[in-house]
């Protein structure tokens, strides 16, 4: 169960583009341009969406440096979260 949790964006995103390509191979549009390029349109979106809600890399490189941001007076949020 964990490992479907850890990586529920990517069986998510597996499970919408393989909905939506059967949808597109089975609808049955005269211009064959107007498919690829929705699929592709698809794909994009996925993978901007991965992008535009991944969390930005820490500056935080060692215990030390964590240590000294937790103890320096002021409150410290932490936020703890999966990428996937």
């Amino acid at each position: 169960m964990q490992f479907f949790n850890q990586y529920s964006y990517l069986w998510m995103a597996l499970a919408f583009l393989g909905i939506g390509l059967i949808m597109l191979w089975r609808w049955k549009a005269r211009p064959a341009w107007l498919r690829a390029t929705i699929a592709i349109a698809l794909i994009v979106a996925v993978i901007g969406v991965n992008f535009a809600f991944r969390y930005p890399e820490t500056n935080l490189e060692t215990t030390q440096d964590v240590e000294t941001i937790l103890q320096n007076g002021q409150p410290t949020f932490l936020m703890f979260y999966s990428n996937y």
